[in-house]
């Protein structure tokens, strides 16, 4: 979506559409030397968390941070004991 509207038209309109941008890059690990594609966020007109990855979007209600974070944290325990 947000590439899709990149594509269309360059900034004024998405700084319109997409309010408070950030970009979380994603860190080696393990020796690795190519991380994970960089992870997108931003709030869109309608007041609606969107988390974008490549070409992956997700369209968070803000009331379900709170859920998702708690899913995250279980997530990355999980991870961590796969590791072991």
């Amino acid at each position: 979506m947000i590439r899709m509207l990149t594509n269309l038209m360059e900034g004024e309109v998405i700084q319109k559409l997409f309010n408070h941008p950030h970009v979380l890059y994603q860190t080696y690990e393990n020796g690795i030397e190519i991380p994970e594609p960089a992870i997108a966020g931003c709030v869109d007109a309608g007041g609606f968390i969107v988390i974008t990855q490549e070409d992956r979007d997700i369209v968070l209600n803000p009331a379900s941070v709170p859920e998702l974070c708690t899913m995250l944290k279980k997530l990355k325990n999980a991870a961590k004991d796969k590791k072991k």
